[in-house]
């Protein structure tokens, strides 16, 4: 991401953008609103400044294209219903993986600069943030932080003060040769001020020194578009680690396999990886897949299917049973897993038996055949270890339903 395009998202209310470090946030010359109405080709149009980076840091930042919208995004800041997030290289790895620093704070005017003192008093204000380690390498430590407060140089200062200063941030003690503050908004979150709807703004930063350090920047990175509640692409593109860490909405694809047997009708269950980032060793849907980034449902979950179970299926042979939207949070290998999916749940038809289908190792241990009467009271009563929703499981009805209609 050495070459990432300045302007992320845009309609007529609001504009989100990378700010490049070195360049002021507030409206004057060569100031960011100034820098994106020369990139729209919009001299004098409207674009206001409703938060701030401190001018060495780079990231997403959003600004206002009204009135209207830059009095709403403020309320929403003051009300802290506005999502601040950043990433963080810093010196040192903390005791706790993750945590939260509450301080008292005082800004130095002369000297430009944001000191931690130990009590309130005029002048002084309470500062909270929480962080969390994504990585250590040596003696350096990437971490993701949200503001809970807005403080100005808050997160330099804080850090610095509990021992874990930016790498490359002379002004708070760094003596270190690297060129940049070691900062970045790598994520903002608000209420469109028009429609209501929640938007993320997601960016990483750019694979540079020092961010290569660490294989969260270096690794294989899935794109995701982030989706609205009815599972539309809203424009804005992150990839799945992160998806799942932030919990940004993004769409899958959930197919589930339909036989009959012994006349019963039975659902093809795959058993996942113990390698998986998520439900590891659980009984899960037939085939499920994250849909990437300019895919379609359908696509996709044709794609899933061979990929997983060497299964290849025909378009027609998918039976829509709907569309499901939720999300859950949950700690698997002792980190976070934050899920927010739109689905398009599908059913399908087959005459295989388990030893037909050909499994990709890292994804599926096994599949099994179960009754579709009895394993709803299986996942009602929990017994097996599954990761299925009672009620998606029970959307299947219609596409059994389908299927005897045509035989009447």
């Amino acid at each position: 991401m050495t070459d990432q395009k300045m302007i992320l998202y845009q309609d007529k209310r609001v504009i989100a953008a990378i700010k490049p470090a070195g360049v002021l946030s507030t409206d004057e010359p060569n100031g960011m609103p100034d820098l994106l109405r020369s990139e729209l080709g919009t001299p004098q149009g409207c674009i206001r400044t409703v938060h701030r980076l401190d001018r060495v840091v780079g990231g997403v930042m959003v600004f206002a294209r009204s009135v209207y919208a830059a009095r709403e995004l403020s309320r929403q800041i003051q009300e802290h219903v506005f999502v601040k997030q950043y990433w963080a290289v810093v010196h040192g790895v903390p005791k706790n993986a993750n945590g939260i620093l509450r301080d008292f704070l005082i800004r130095d005017r002369a000297a430009k600069k944001t000191l931690v003192v130990s009590e309130s008093g005029k002048g002084i204000q309470e500062a909270v943030l929480e962080y969390r380690v994504l990585e250590a390498v040596a003696d350096f430590s990437l971490l993701e932080i949200t503001l809970l407060t807005g403080r100005t140089h808050q997160i330099r200062s804080q850090l610095s003060y509990h021992g874990f200063p930016l790498v490359g941030d002379r002004k708070y003690g760094v003596t270190d040769t690297s060129d940049h503050v070691a900062l970045w908004s790598c994520r903002v979150g608000f209420q469109h001020p028009e429609t209501g709807k929640w938007i993320d703004i997601v960016e990483r930063p750019p694979c540079q020194e020092p961010w290569n350090r660490f294989t969260a920047m270096t690794g294989d990175i899935e794109l995701l578009d982030v989706v609205d509640d009815e599972g539309n692409p809203t424009g804005i593109v992150t990839d799945r680690e992160m998806a799942h860490r932030l919990g940004i909405q993004h769409r899958t694809s959930h197919v589930w396999i339909l036989g009959e047997h012994g006349g019963h009708v039975e659902v093809l269950l795959q058993k996942r990886s113990e390698v998986k980032d998520s439900f590891p060793g659980c009984y899960d849907i037939s085939s499920a897949g994250h849909i990437p980034a300019g895919d379609e449902f359908l696509s996709s979950a044709i794609r899933e299917l061979y990929e997983e179970l060497g299964y290849t299926a025909k378009e027609s042979e998918f039976i829509f049973c709907g569309r499901r939207r939720f999300s859950f949070q949950k700690e698997f290998h002792g980190k976070l897993f934050f899920d927010r999916q739109v689905s398009n749940i599908y059913a399908i038809w087959t005459d295989w038996e388990t030893k037909d289908f050909s499994l990709q190792s890292s994804e599926v241990s096994d599949v099994r055949w179960f009754d579709y009467e009895e394993l709803v009271d299986l996942i009602a009563s929990n017994g097996i270890k599954h990761c299925i929703y009672q009620e998606e499981l029970k959307m299947l009805q219609s596409a059994i339903d389908k299927k005897r209609k045509t035989r009447a």
